[in-house]
């Protein structure tokens, strides 16, 4: 494992898990997301509806987060060393890694985790979770990026919540944003995320990032919760957006 690993939740990927303990990332930077039209939003809707009745669903879309217990993803200075990672974690953010057609990362984690698995000390840290990271598809939602160098990276400018809209209509496994707080706060409210994997440390910081800051009200339903040795609790909520 690396020593420390970049935010994940900051990985979804409980990959988070692993990598957040590289170089304090930058402050994120925040996009404005485009209202979606209701339009799209009740296309999307009766997609899901017409979906489950020709029992060919329409691709999950969920985010992983790790939050202390009063709800701050980042210490002061965006300090990540308060997270618990443990074997049981690691197997457990593989396995979650391995649920994952498509990748998503706002800029900001994007960068970090490209700078680290592909690396030969990414691959060293965790051999299986570096094959996963690495050749699973990846893309990142950003204005400002000039290029992706991390292969299998496709960029989205703009449009982004019509682009994922797409993504979950086509075939394949689920698309997993990788601990993008910025960017999942940016979707609460928009339809497209069916589920918050919320990874509770036991731990309180007193100050730091809030989860889901800047974020409107969203109502949660408890899907279900699993407890860790260490004293993390993972719990799956699903966002109630009608």
């Amino acid at each position: 494992m690396s020593e420390r690993l970049p935010e994940m939740g900051m990985l979804a990927f409980s990959v988070a898990f692993e990598s957040w303990r590289t170089p304090r990332p930058r402050p994120p930077e925040v996009h404005r997301r485009p209202a979606m039209t209701p339009g799209l939003r009740d296309r999307l809707h009766g997609q899901r509806q017409e979906a489950t009745k020709l029992e060919d669903p329409v691709r999950k879309m969920f985010s992983f987060m790790i939050t202390s217990a009063d709800g701050y993803h980042a210490g002061p200075g965006q300090a990540l060393d308060w997270q618990t990672i443990d074997e049981e974690f690691s197997q457990f953010a593989l396995a979650q890694v391995r649920e994952a057609g498509t990748l998503v990362f706002g800029r900001v984690t994007y960068e970090l985790m490209a700078a680290f698995w592909p690396t030969p000390a990414g691959e060293e840290s965790d051999p299986d979770v570096a094959k996963a990271m690495n050749t699973t598809p990846k893309i990142v939602i950003s204005r400002t990026l000039p290029q992706a160098t991390w292969a299998g990276t496709r960029i989205i400018r703009n449009h982004a919540e019509e682009e994922l809209a797409k993504l979950k209509q086509q075939p394949g496994k689920d698309i997993v944003i990788a601990g993008s707080s910025t960017l999942t706060a940016g979707l609460l409210q928009t339809g497209l995320l069916d589920e918050l994997r919320i990874m509770v440390n036991p731990v309180i910081l007193g100050q730091g990032r809030s989860l889901f800051a800047g974020a409107g009200k969203t109502s949660l339903r408890l899907l279900k919760t699993r407890q860790f040795t260490s004293g993390n609790v993972l719990l799956y909520y699903q966002p109630i957006t009608r």
